[in-house]
């Protein structure tokens, strides 16, 4: 993992000096300083491009039933390039290195994040590979504190964050838009070996500005099983001043398996009181039904509720922390509670 950590570094650092000579450097001569070289027909595609790093770590203090637990966490590290060409295209590779999702050990894992080429216009995107989730992209722009908490749907997995597959992207003007997408419905991690394929579509309506509603539906069907997910949001989203808003979600056959259903809602806000400083709290519940033949709720990762508070401060663009304090009460059979203090960083590029 260490060496595709410091190649993939290498390897942007390069790309960046190489694009920016050439756009600063006048044509090159060969070693008899007789005939000019034009460029290659490559270069000559390259606008610009860029390296991505973002790096999640937090140190807290946990009381749980179990005990007290104080410990250092680097959640997440984004490293990649993002390369733009002429004609409205771009092409963006992205490493995440996290742990594993099930936190069975403590190893670091390398995924691929995103592996895209997009094409752009002013009113039309469309990327194929191993793209963004439309199900989450709006929603973690709003929210807007991932490095301390992951939004609703993402925390309690209904659905990944990325897969292998294509989107298209339309906007008729600046108030609506509609995004559709197919993609295999097993993460971008996984390859898929089976015939199902994931079918998503979503629109957004943004009556003025700072105004924003988005409903969003997928449908998979696996032997027999037919898994559905619903999900809406509305906000008030003025980042440099302030947001409110709520999101809500439901899915049918979790995982497919039939009879596992899921309910789930999220109100957040933030405030921004000085350049460097802005104050937020969220409030997550997500509950799950009793199956067939059952007498308890089957359970998600994440049931109960949730609430948060804390505050934000970035004392230059690219980096971020916070203070903050989140409650637990989880349903297990029976009701857990869990208080946690957290010093959450975020630095990126």
């Amino acid at each position: 993992m260490n060496k595709v950590i410091a190649q993939l570094i290498l390897l942007s650092f390069f790309l960046s000096a190489n694009i920016n000579a050439q756009e600063n450097s006048g044509p090159l001569i060969n070693n008899d300083h007789t005939e000019q070289i034009k460029p290659s027909v490559r270069s000559s595609l390259l606008k610009d491009g860029r390296p991505i790093i973002e790096v999640f770590s937090n140190f807290h203090h946990a009381h749980e039933k179990a005990g007290e637990v104080t410990e250092f966490q680097l959640t997440r590290a984004y490293l990649g390039y993002h390369l733009f060409y002429v004609d409205n295209y771009s092409a963006k590779v992205v490493f995440d290195v996290a742990p594993p999702s099930d936190q069975a050990t403590i190893d670091y894992h390398t995924y691929l994040k995103e592996a895209s080429l997009t094409y752009k216009t002013s009113n039309l995107r469309t990327s194929v590979g191993v793209i963004e989730m439309s199900q989450f992209a709006l929603i973690q722009e709003v929210w807007g504190y991932r490095y301390v908490i992951s939004t609703l749907q993402d925390r309690n997995r209904l659905g990944p964050l990325n897969d292998l597959g294509g989107i298209i992207d339309y906007s008729f003007g600046k108030t609506v838009s509609i995004d559709v997408t197919l993609s295999n419905g097993e993460g971008g991690t996984k390859i898929k070996h089976d015939t199902k394929i994931k079918y998503a579509g979503g629109l957004t309506i943004k009556p003025f500005d700072g105004l924003i509603f988005r409903g969003y539906s997928d449908y998979t069907n696996y032997e027999d099983t037919t898994k559905i997910t619903a999900s809406g949001f509305m906000a008030f989203h003025r980042p440099e001043n302030f947001s409110v808003g709520i999101e809500m979600s439901y899915q049918l056959n979790n995982k497919y398996n039939a009879d596992h259903s899921a309910v789930g809602v999220s109100i957040f806000g933030h405030v921004h009181i000085h350049d460097y400083f802005s104050v937020f709290a969220r409030y997550d519940e997500i509950s799950t039904n009793v199956a067939s033949g059952e007498l308890n709720p089957w359970q998600i990762t994440n049931s109960g509720q949730t609430l948060l508070g804390g505050f934000e401060y970035s004392p230059i663009e690219f980096v971020k922390l916070s203070l903050n304090v989140q409650y637990a009460m989880h349903k297990t059979g029976f009701t857990e509670s869990e208080l946690s203090y957290f010093f959450n960083l975020k630095y990126s590029f």
